[in-house]
């Protein structure tokens, strides 16, 4: 089996939180929906739950993205992960 170069993995990284992140939306879109339509608190709530997913995959594949071009801009995740996060 050959070596994976670091650009490789993280380019594979990248497309998996691209796929995750379009799993997510649509998961969320149809959980509330279906929520709506049926009354359905915990229905709602998954698809809520998935909206949060959404947003940490989104970060995650924002990461992803400076590790690859290097294109810091001086941005942070830090005010998306919140005050519970791990310093």
């Amino acid at each position: 089996m050959a070596a994976v170069g670091r650009e490789q993995l993280v380019r594979r990284g990248i497309w998996l939180e691209v796929a995750t992140v379009g799993w997510n939306v649509i998961e969320g879109v149809i959980g509330v929906a279906a929520g709506a339509l049926a009354s359905s608190v915990a229905l709602m709530a998954f698809g809520v739950d998935s909206f949060v997913e959404t947003a940490s995959g989104a970060v995650l594949w924002w990461r992803l993205r400076v590790e690859l071009t290097g294109a810091w801009g001086g941005w942070s995740a830090g005010p998306l992960a919140g005050p519970g996060r791990c310093s």
